[in-house]
């Protein structure tokens, strides 16, 4: 395999053009100050030498110095304004940069999912994937592993300023294993050299200082360096399972007995350790932490787990080695698991959350009409609480309660009802929007469909009544814990569809449609 002839292929001005079109007009300004919006005004003058300039670069294999500057301004993020720790650096640059190198990671990505080169455990910045996929992967491991009796256990790996460790030299010494090799490599080689960065505070520029290591922050192709560079970790051949999103790493162990499962984490967790330093890359011990998932509250006769860096662990003293702590809680891409999985907690964040900011639109309510009230609450409200709903949102009704309430008011503050008049599901329905338990229903229904392949097999309904034919395959389980995780309950719920509607979603292709369409048919059975 090689990147070279897709690399190497000529730029059009099409291409270059509907890059441009979807550049967003916010888009900050590098150090030359041209805007989006400038260029966008300008396009039809400057398209044909850009597209010279572009394709000079491909066959020179030379990336423009210029492009390589970035103006870097600290934000505040709050406390002691004195100490440098408070303020988030936000990298600039050049927008004509920002246009070669989109059309350089389009090439480049559509080649690595082509050949399947990226590793099927990191879900970070790859099209069609994102946090809910590596979520349900990891839940959906520890589900299945404590319904059938096993123990189990998740490290939550923090890598200490992953983005900005990445070393150079060891980053071009990877990309051969992808094909990307001789024009590509020496292309992005240059693309990585002599790197520079201007600090700016106000109007105030300091001196240019050179750029060492790490991925060019602020830059299109910055993000798919680093999954390419960390792909043989996402790919280690661990006794357990890996779950990747971008630099989020979770590791899972199951074994029949606490004490096996201890030992089989503390012998493939330096095996990873290792592979970090390898690439440079070092653990921050301190915000790394594992979880014994328990759905019986058993006592786990163990509070930590060893990090070995020694280089045999039977005869190892302890005295260089760290130790991780197990907790009971702990937040992996924005939701929080708790060791019994009951997500008590994450739903307490999440009526927080709602409740502060009920008082805005009390005020909303009187200035403006239903439709554009309904627009923010899907917008502001409904956004927050189906977020990572496919993982959790499976609980009985006394655990969702709380945020059912939540929900409930703030549907009687948009319809100005100090209380729910006559049937709490006709409320929805006059506000056209569904409550958490159909909310929940909705989003399995689409998963299921959308990733059709573990859940329908014709071959084994085409015996089947036709009601039945295109119904979900339900797995068996054998707990109460299994039947509330969404491979149990995402095939019955898919199931209760009308036999129409399954159909519909067979063969629409629309993916706004088909949502449309299990959004009105939820809304329709409400009782």
């Amino acid at each position: 395999l090689s990147f070279d002839d897709i690399f190497s292929t000529k730029i059009t001005e099409s291409e270059i053009s509907n890059i441009i079109k979807n550049l967003k007009d916010e888009t900050a300004a590098g150090i030359d100050t041209v805007t989006v919006k400038l260029i966008k005004y300008i396009e039809s003058i400057i398209i044909g030498p850009l597209t010279y300039l572009y394709n000079l670069s491909i066959e020179k294999c030379i990336f423009p110095d210029n492009f390589k500057i970035a103006v870097v301004t600290p934000l505040y993020k709050g406390g002691d304004h004195k100490y440098v720790n408070n303020y988030r650096p936000i990298s600039m640059l050049n927008n004509f940069s920002k246009i070669l190198e989109k059309i350089i990671k389009n090439r480049l990505i559509n080649y690595l999912e082509k050949y399947k080169l990226l590793s099927k455990n990191q879900y970070g910045f790859r099209p069609g994937l994102g946090t809910v996929n590596a979520l349900y992967n990891a839940t959906s491991h520890v589900y299945n592993a404590l319904d059938h009796g096993k123990k189990t256990l998740t490290v939550f790996l923090d890598l200490a300023k992953a983005f900005d460790m990445v070393n150079h030299e060891e980053l071009i010494k990877t990309l051969p294993s992808f094909g990307i090799k001789t024009t590509s490599l020496n292309w992005f080689r240059n693309y990585l050299k002599d790197r520079q960065q201007i600090v700016k505070i106000n109007k105030t520029l300091g001196q240019k200082r050179k750029i060492i290591c790490g991925v060019p922050q602020g830059s299109v192709l910055g993000p798919l360096f680093f999954i390419l560079y960390i792909n043989c970790i996402c790919n280690i051949n661990i006794d357990g399972k890996v779950v990747t999103y971008a630099d989020d790493t979770c590791l899972l162990f199951t074994d029949s007995s606490w004490h096996s499962v201890q030992l089989k984490a503390i012998s493939e967790l330096k095996k990873v350790v290792n592979l970090f330093n390898s690439k440079k890359l070092s653990l921050n011990i301190k915000k790394t932490y594992f979880m014994a998932f328990s759905i019986y509250n058993s006592v786990i006769p163990f509070q930590e787990l060893t990090v070995h860096c020694c280089k045999n662990i039977a005869e190892c003293n302890d005295d260089m080695c760290k130790k991780i702590s197990r907790v009971q809680s702990t937040r992996y891409l924005g939701i929080t698991f708790d060791s019994n999985l009951k997500w008590n907690l994450h739903i307490n964040n999440i009526v927080m959350r709602l409740r502060s900011s009920l008082h805005k639109f009390y005020k909303l309510k009187n200035i403006l009409p239903v439709n554009i009230l309904r627009n923010i609450y899907l917008a502001l409200y409904q956004s927050v609480f189906q977020y990572g709903c496919l993982v959790w949102g499976g609980l009985s009704e006394i655990y969702l309660k709380p945020l059912q309430l939540q929900q409930n008011k703030i549907i009687r503050i948009y319809l100005d009802k100090k209380t729910m008049v006559g049937s709490t599901n006709q409320n929805y329905k006059e506000f056209k929007v569904l409550p958490i338990r159909s909310v929940y229903k909705k989003i399995v229904i689409f998963w299921l469909d959308t990733n059709r392949k573990p859940w329908f097999n014709t071959e084994l309904y085409k015996n089947k009544k036709q009601h039945r034919a295109l119904d979900a395959l339900v797995n068996y389980v054998k707990t109460t814990c299994g039947q509330k995780f969404i491979d149990y309950l995402g095939p019955t719920t898919f199931n209760s569809l009308d036999y129409d509607i399954k159909q519909k979603l067979q063969y629409y292709t629309n993916k706004i449609k088909k949502k449309n369409l299990i959004n009105e048919w939820l809304l329709c059975n409400l009782p």
